[in-house]
């Protein structure tokens, strides 16, 4: 009998623990929503981190019943860039390392999450993303986790999300986070009432600290580029977009990439035809895009650059202005690409690029202290 009440005692503690436990990573998970799956403000997490944007804007769409006219997508170039430049009741889909055969399932996405096409999308091209695979040479489609979890009900998708341990771990971070007002790159201002998630580039003003991220960037490129397959379904997975309604109009901007990624184009093998075929093959698709992919005096100057992968908020103003004919962005900067100019855009471009092997700008002082030898 003594042993049956121990039992039934220590069962009943261990019940009490158990449901402590949980009840209390449940709470935190709710006030916090580190997978954004709520809308409510969190005063105490005003700035987040993307632990899996794929899945967390996929949230914000599934979750928040907002009108959304203007979809902005792409890669983490495009993650940056403020809806509201575009225009009242936007969503920045943007993830990082988009690939063209994503844009399909991120449609799908948005379609099976809202229930109709955007009035306008704002497609942002990135020269890798024509490839066969990601910069780490994986290549499984990274959204279709995502698109297969809608399948799950609203209320299982919110629960596993409140009793995960891991979320927890994390959500107290975002709290600590907060409370010292450790901001970083990349962070997102978060806060109920809207749809906007877009990320926080801030310049890097340590010019020591620039040229350490610089060389990251630059020689993660250089390998994404060594392996670079350009993908046969690159065009069908453009067309996808190109016809998704009549309703949706479509604007294409080839993204710009600064002047040390353009020599490596210039340097790697074919990587140049491969640039061409991009721009050819988006041409076709669309009937004409908006390229800033080239030499001009933006992506010349560092300045204007995190590194020189990713642009300061300045820049995505600018390619605004230019697509859309209103303030004043540099002269050189953006050109709208049709089949009645291409040939002619084409041998500029490739003719401006295979000059840079001869040529200094403000990025000189960043090339000229990176090489092989240092990176490895």
């Amino acid at each position: 009998m003594l042993k049956r009440k121990s039992y039934k005692k220590w069962t009943l503690c261990f019940l009490f623990i158990f449901a402590a436990v949980t009840a209390s990573v449940m709470a935190i998970n709710y006030a916090v929503d580190p997978m954004w799956c709520f809308n409510h403000e969190t005063p105490y997490a005003e700035w987040r981190e993307f632990i899996d944007e794929r899945q967390q804007k996929t949230n914000l769409l599934r979750f928040r019943d907002f009108k959304i006219d203007t979809l902005i997508m792409g890669s983490s170039r495009v993650m940056a860039m403020d809806t509201a430049l575009w225009g009242p009741c936007g969503f920045n889909f943007g993830v990082s390392s988009c690939m063209a055969f994503e844009l399909p399932i991120l449609m799908d996405i948005f379609y099976k999450t809202k229930g109709y096409y955007p009035n306008h999308v704002i497609l942002g091209i990135d020269f890798f993303a024509a490839a066969t695979a990601y910069g780490d040479g994986s290549k499984n489609n990274k959204s279709k986790s995502v698109q297969l979890s809608l399948k799950s009900s609203r209320f299982i998708s919110k629960l596993e999300s409140l009793s995960s341990i891991e979320l927890c771990r994390k959500s107290i971070n975002l709290i600590i986070k907060n409370l010292e007002n450790d901001i970083h790159y990349a962070d997102v201002k978060y806060s109920s009432g809207h749809m906007d998630a877009h990320a926080f580039y801030p310049p890097v003003n340590d010019i020591n600290v620039k040229k350490k991220i610089f060389t990251e960037t630059y020689f993660g490129c250089k390998k994404t580029y060594s392996f670079f397959a350009f993908d046969n379904n690159y065009k069908d997975n453009l067309k996808y977009i190109s016809k998704l309604s009549d309703t949706t109009k479509v604007t294409p901007i080839i993204l710009p990439e600064a002047t040390p990624h353009l020599r490596l184009i210039a340097e790697i093998p074919n990587r140049l035809c491969d640039y061409e075929k991009m721009l050819r093959e988006t041409v076709e698709v669309f009937g004409g895009v908006w390229n800033f992919m080239y030499v001009n005096s933006v992506t010349s100057e560092q300045a204007l650059w995190r590194e020189s992968s990713h642009c300061l908020s300045v820049v995505n103003t600018w390619i605004r202005d230019r697509v859309t004919g209103i303030g004043t962005p540099p002269e050189d900067f953006g050109v709208y690409v049709t089949k009645d100019n291409i040939d002619i855009h084409i041998k500029t471009v490739r003719e401006q690029i295979l000059s840079l092997v001869n040529q200094t700008d403000s990025w000189s002082v960043f090339l000229d202290t990176v090489t092989d030898d240092v990176y490895n």
